[in-house]
């Protein structure tokens, strides 16, 4: 019988995995940290490879502590450092460059040079973002600019970008499922928050192809299965995607009336403990947390979704 959730948890400096019983407490966690790049000042990069291997080290850990069959995993849920930006190949699985960090700002002069032109209106009206090089869509843009291969890739109709989410869930399904939830798309500045839908003019504006970009889905869904991952059977669900800490600079106020900007002074975590109230459909066990999947119609309970995920605060009394 399927008892435990997985959960991983990819930040900044190292990735957590976790295991979490059907009561929603925790049974062990281990965190595997990996390298940091600094090629110039004020630029941050990761190795994507480097981001899978922590997952994995970090699973492997884990699951020689015999605390649970593989078999025994109903479920994996993801939470993942947000606005860090990567491009691979469809065709190959691999990274074509190292992933521009979300506190990297190489992008700098760029957003400065649309917001002289005007810009910023569009951008935090369609996205509800500030023009800033902290969000995904500029350096979307300069990996593009700065990479061969990606361009190639590109030509060919082989070229896939995404947030970590998207990585991790492309590596956990073996190149099956490309997606991203809606927490981490409205953090990249291209996603119309009245449509929940990448927007073409922001696209157009950033000059990023939406065919690389991820189909957005549900935080809260079976999104894949697992597959050809080593130390785990292939066909446990990817049942949950969040983008963590949606603090309180990071959180946007994702209003139908009034979609808001950010301004970053702290952090708050969505963490491990955000994915412990999710929905195994394979096993059909309802763990402990709130239930997002109210009879409500789906327009509406999509909107509810995302006012939850962006702005949590919003969930009290509810």
């Amino acid at each position: 019988m399927a008892d435990y959730i997985l959960a991983l948890d990819q930040g900044t400096t190292g990735s957590t995995v976790a295991l979490v019983d059907a009561q929603g407490q925790l049974c062990a966690s281990v965190n595997q940290e990996f390298a940091q790049h600094f090629p110039k000042p004020g630029w941050v990069e990761h190795n994507p490879e480097d981001i899978w291997g922590s997952v994995h080290k970090a699973l492997g850990r884990l699951l020689r502590r015999g605390l649970c069959k593989p078999g025994q995993i109903a479920a994996i849920g993801i939470t993942n450092q947000r606005e860090t930006a990567l491009l691979w190949d469809r065709r190959t699985g691999e990274a074509l460059h190292n992933a521009i960090v979300w506190q990297c700002r190489r992008t700098a002069d760029f957003c400065a040079a649309l917001r002289a032109n005007g810009c910023e209106a569009l951008v935090k009206k369609r996205s509800g973002l500030v023009l800033d090089p902290y969000f995904s869509a500029s350096k979307y843009r300069w990996l593009l600019k700065a990479t061969p291969a990606a361009r190639r890739a590109l030509k060919a109709g082989a070229l896939a970008g995404g947030t970590v989410d998207s990585y991790l869930l492309w590596r956990l399904t073996g190149g099956a499922v490309h997606a991203t939830d809606v927490s981490n798309a409205a953090r990249t500045s291209l996603m119309n928050l009245r449509r929940l839908a990448w927007d073409s003019d922001l696209a157009r504006l950033f000059e990023v192809p939406l065919s690389i970009l991820p189909e957005i889905v549900p935080s809260s869904a079976v999104l894949g299965h697992t597959r050809g991952v080593r130390g785990l059977p292939d066909g446990i669900p990817i049942a949950g995607l969040a983008g963590d800490q949606p603090g309180r600079r990071g959180r946007l106020r994702a209003r139908r009336d009034h979609p808001a900007d950010s301004g970053r002074r702290g952090r708050s975590h969505t963490g491990v403990h955000g994915l412990t109230g999710a929905r195994t459909h394979r096993h059909h066990h309802s763990f402990p947390g709130r239930d997002l999947h109210h009879r409500v119609d789906p327009a509406r309970r999509r909107r509810r979704r995302v006012l939850l995920q962006l702005h949590p605060s919003r969930s009290a009394g509810r």
